[in-house]
């Protein structure tokens, strides 16, 4: 028989300790070995395939959401199988990750839109039963781009479960890492169970079962794939010690776990129906505690955790700084039904705020006199009578609003009588407005019974003073005003993510001195003080308002006959009755001012917006912002079309300075924080440590540093040999053959060593 050309290393034996020998042959395959290996993969994919189906499919099964199942368990099984195989030899770890990774791009980009629709559309039916469960009128947050339900769904599912088993499989497939597994996949499965829905059962032994399997598997120290000789050597100078996965046995443990899970449910299910437990249950004093952040985070999503509130375009009944970031859905609050007869903004009054609460920041109108002001319609009936009259300057309008998903509440034009008129939800209700266009009403308004509307907190006076200095604001009142409104248009810009007021600050304060960016809030409550520290009595409101450039663009016109919903003089021609959808974007807040003249009337103070976002932003668009400035939505003056042209280019050349600066400055802080994370990780294991692994603990750290040289040292003799030599350890009075001694029973010695070995084997580590 010929030689072979291919000569092989001579085989070399690890000598662990005394008696103790790793040999080389541990390192060779047998026959046998390719099926042991492909049916190793074969348990890894079952592994993957179970977890990632039983927490996907299982949080949708408890939503009855409708969608290609066998396209989802098809799609994960393929890529569970594949995943696995990464893991066949150590080329094709890194070419099939690469591979994968351009498939999961390419994928990803070329079906955003069904993706993120699919995605939409799982938040989307997962907030109607959350509606239904909290008792709120809000339900759709999302608008879907694809008109297919069923198979824009179906293809996130199939996207999800590709990518999820992409994430387990580098979690579990070197070191077993369950927890970290177990962890986000338990979280799908609580967002139903806190609703009061359950997945089915099918979907539960799935998930139960692929997670204690590995975490059987990794308590024995049994990895979920082929253990190579350069990971048992490393294992082996730290004196551990990993057995390769039996294919055989783990199908058996697959098999005994899923028949336990099996029984423990249907146990379960006929001890505890479920229809018993829904009448016998009382609610836990922890869930009562956690409801209105839970409601914020099934109706809001990811933002309802950071936001303290859930809110309608940043708005919610004059509660001030919870908004970290308003999302806007564009989705119908209301239907408005009338005439156009302006070009002035038409704004809807649903909330008055009298008194500010500094710290607390929230406006209130608790006092029955300030609420009888706050509604008090004086100057709609003056001009209802002027009206009546047969003036020439006057008009009489009526406007059917219907709350297609608004709050209950009053929802008045200027100027009308009907302010005990609410709306419910799915409810119409028509209002009488008289409009307030090129005629004062006759006589005077009524006298304000109250100084609240001239009342500034202590809390807020050095710092509205010191902005009216800064600002300065002086003259008339209409110069103040127009001064304010130019200062913040200047100074203050405005955004849709202001940041949440920190706590122990005031909302105002913060707002004026640090923030010095916000929303129609932020400038509607800080205008309102400042107005009355200069003496103007003034109030907030919220409500909506509508421009009349919107009713142009999306207003839809009827067939109604106009002089039913309006007489009277106009400032646009009378061309039909409109039908206009007002959504959370034309949710505002605005200042009222007091004039002995004519009464309250609105004031705009919130900064003009020429660059509006992306109401619709893909899945993708949450991660590139990551990337962009914290001011969401930017504004500039008049200026040219060259001029912009050039202010673009140079935005864009510092934008990708800035970023690039960015990511570079989270690379070098990643350093030190990873190497933190790793000290305080080990300080954790040395403290849950019996006295047999502190000391092992100990030992390593010693060695660090001369791993280099130890490398090829496997046993405790050759290294302390080393050591000795190199004058590292004395041998003196046989000190380095107690050492020696030491650190084999504590590697392999059968219990704890005692308190007095190890504080001499300490002491001479340290030394």
């Amino acid at each position: 028989m010929a030689k072979s050309i291919w000569k092989r290393k001579s085989q070399q034996n690890i000598e662990l300790s005394e008696g103790i020998i790793l040999s080389e042959d541990l390192f060779t395959h047998s026959a046998d070995e390719p099926y042991s290996r492909w049916g190793n993969l074969l348990v890894r994919a079952l592994f993957l395939f179970a977890i990632v189906t039983g927490s996907l499919g299982g949080t949708l099964s408890a939503f009855h959401i409708s969608y290609a199942k066998w396209a989802f368990f098809l799609t994960a099984l393929l890529a569970a199988l594949y995943c696995a195989t990464l893991y066949a030899a150590g080329w094709w770890e890194n070419v099939g990750y690469t591979l994968i990774f351009i498939l999961v791009l390419y994928t990803g980009l070329g079906m955003r839109v069904y993706i993120s629709s699919g995605f939409y559309g799982i938040l989307n039916d997962i907030s109607s039963y959350a509606a239904s469960f909290f008792g709120t009128e809000a339900q759709v947050s999302f608008a879907e781009q694809a008109e297919n339900h069923f198979l824009s769904v179906s293809v996130a599912m199939c996207y999800f479960a590709f990518v999820g088993c992409i994430i387990l499989n580098g979690l579990i497939s070197r070191k077993g890492r369950y927890y970290a597994a177990a962890i986000p996949s338990v979280l799908f499965l609580l967002v139903p169970i806190y609703l009061e829905y359950e997945p089915a059962g099918g979907y539960v032994i799935l998930f139960t079962m692929g997670i204690i399997t590995v975490y059987i598997f990794r308590q024995n120290r049994y990895q979920c794939h082929c253990l190579h000789p350069k990971l048992l050597r490393k294992a082996a100078q730290k004196h551990i010690f990993y057995g390769n996965i039996s294919s055989k046995a783990a199908m058996g443990t697959l098999l005994a776990v899923a028949l336990l899970c099996s029984i423990v449910v249907s146990v379960t299910s006929f001890l505890f129906p479920k229809s018993a437990y829904m009448a016998d249950r009382k609610t836990s004093a922890l869930k009562l505690q956690t409801m209105d952040t839970m409601e914020n985070f099934y109706l809001l999503g990811i933002m309802g955790l950071i936001n303290f509130y859930p809110t309608t375009g940043g708005l919610v009944n004059g509660r001030l700084g919870g908004v970290n970031s308003v999302r806007l859905d564009y989705e119908p609050d209301l239907n408005l039904e009338f005439v156009p007869y302006t070009f002035d903004r038409i704004y809807l009054k649903t909330f008055v705020g009298a008194e500010y609460i500094p710290y607390e920041n929230h406006w209130s109108s608790e006092a029955k006199t300030a609420y009888a002001e706050g509604w008090d319609p004086d100057t709609a009936r003056r001009l209802k009578e002027a009206y009546a009259s047969d003036q020439d300057n006057y008009a009489k309008g009526l406007m059917k609003i219907t709350n297609v998903a608004a709050m209950t509440g009053v929802y008045l034009p200027y100027y009308s009588e009907d302010i005990s008129k609410t709306i419910m939800p799915n409810a119409q209700q028509e209002y009488t407005y008289y409009p307030l266009l090129t005629g004062l009403p006759e006589g005077n308004a009524a006298p304000l019974s109250s100084d609240l509307w001239l009342d500034v907190p202590e809390t807020n006076l050095p710092t509205i003073a010191d902005f009216c200095e800064e600002a300065g604001l002086f003259g008339s009142r209409e110069e103040i005003i127009a001064g304010l409104r130019d200062y913040f248009q200047d100074e203050y810009p405005y955004t849709l993510s202001p940041g949440i007021t920190p706590r122990r600050k005031d909302f105002v304060n913060y707002f004026l001195t640090e923030k010095r960016k916000g929303y129609c809030a932020h400038y509607a409550t800080s205008a309102v003080l400042i107005l009355r520290y200069m003496g103007i009595p003034a109030r907030y409101v919220e409500g909506y308002a509508v421009d009349a450039t919107e009713i142009a663009d999306d207003a839809k016109t009827t067939d109604l006959n106009i002089s039913d919903y309006y007489e009277g003089v106009s400032l646009i021609p009378q061309s039909s009755v409109v039908s206009y959808a007002a959504s959370d974007a034309n949710a505002h807040a605005w200042v009222e001012i007091y004039d002995e003249k004519l009464g309250w009337y609105p004031v705009e103070l919130t900064p003009y917006v020429t660059d509006s976002e992306d109401g619709r932003p893909s899945i993708w668009d949450m991660f590139t912002r990551l990337f962009q400035s914290g001011q969401d939505v930017d504004f500039a003056g008049n200026a040219s079309a060259e001029q912009t042209n050039e202010t673009e280019t140079a935005k864009t050349g510092s934008a990708s300075v800035y970023r690039l600066v960015f990511c570079l400055v989270v690379l070098i802080l990643v350093i030190p924080v990873w190497i933190l994370a790793g000290k305080i990780l080990r300080m954790y294991r040395y403290h849950r440590a019996n006295r047999s692994e502190k000391l092992l603990i100990k030992y390593q750290d010693m060695l660090h540093g001369r791993k280099k040289e130890l490398y090829s040292l496997k046993s405790f003799e050759e290294q302390i040999a080393w050591l000795v030599a190199h004058g590292v350890l004395t041998g003196e009075n046989g000190s380095a053959k107690k050492l020696l001694r030491t650190l084999n029973e504590a590697a392999y010695g059968p219990g704890e060593i005692s308190v007095e070995a190890f504080a001499e084997a300490l002491a001479w580590v340290r030394s």
